[in-house]
Formats: C-alpha cells, structure tokens, sequence
C-alpha cells in the first residue's frame, strides 16, 4: 500500500493534465489493468485537492474491490492487495469499513 501511495503522490505532483495518465504509474502497480482503467487514468479533483483525504478514497477503492473479489475473506484480500492481514484489518477499521458487506450469501436451503 505504501508504494501505491508514493506512486500516486509522486503522479499527482509530475501531472500536467487532470488526470493521471497511466503512464505515470510504475509498471508494478499498473500490470493487470483493465484496457478501459488504462486509458481512463485517475481524475483529479478540480480545484484545490486534499491530497491524504483523495489516498484515502482511492485505499477504500482498492480494498473494498479487493474483498468482493475474495467474497469478503480477509485473508484472500490481503493476499491480492499483498498486505499482510493486520494491515489490511487496521486499514478497514480506520477507514470504516464493513467486511460483511463482501460476504457472498448462500441461497437459503429449503426444507
């Protein structure tokens, strides 16, 4: 996650446009992107931007995308995120976040 946000801030600093092109990002946080996530690069607010408060947004994204992918196990997210479970569940209590929420639900069995 540390990396992330090094490379976003050190984008939104060398950006010229208002967004942050792809290209700006180091080739380890951009492999396995979307053609469309690509081409669509990261907006940047207009106006003034609160630079922790937009990292925080964009660390809710990734981990909220990161536990629907593993239906809502922890451990699974982490791995995807390649954090370790401690700093995965710190970061999802200090952003308040609901793990539940991910959770696949079982059809209910009938009688």
């Amino acid at each position: 996650m540390r990396e992330l946000e090094n490379a976003i801030e050190r984008a939104v600093a060398l950006e010229t446009t208002d967004q942050i092109q792809i290209e700006r990002l180091p080739k380890a946080i951009t492999i396995d992107q979307s053609p469309a996530t690509a081409e669509d690069g990261i907006p940047i607010p207009e106006g003034t931007c609160d630079l922790e408060e937009f990292l925080a947004k964009v660390e809710c994204h990734l981990i909220c995308t990161a536990l629907k992918r593993a239906d809502g196990n922890q451990t699974r997210a982490a791995e995807i995120l390649k954090i370790t479970k401690g700093s995965l569940r710190h970061k999802i209590q200090v952003l308040q976040i609901d793990p539940w929420t991910y959770r696949r639900r079982l059809p209910d069995a009938e009688a």
